[in-house]
């Protein structure tokens, strides 16, 4: 059964920048492949590169405090002040 499932596609490999807590372990590399498999995005490299580093340096205390993954990106997703590039 497990044989029919696609785990071995790029984008189920790099699925783990969804997860808050390996956020630091996010290389630039998996974001430009996640970006390359997201054509329609039109976000440039650079731009996606500056995402990761906020993402990044944000300090946790200015995160959402969730533990289930989909709970906090819908915080986030709500929250306008996380995020932002000055």
């Amino acid at each position: 059964m497990f044989s029919s499932f696609p785990l071995d596609h790029p984008l189920l490999k790099d699925m783990k920048v969804l997860d808050p807590a390996a956020r630091l372990d996010i290389t630039p590399g998996t974001v430009a492949r996640l970006g390359a498999l997201f054509p329609q995005l039109s976000l440039s490299e650079h731009r996606l590169r500056e995402e990761l580093v906020d993402y990044q340096v944000t300090d946790s205390k200015h995160l959402p405090q969730e533990d289930k993954t989909d709970r906090f990106w819908g915080l986030v997703g709500k929250d306008v002040s996380v995020g932002i590039i000055e």
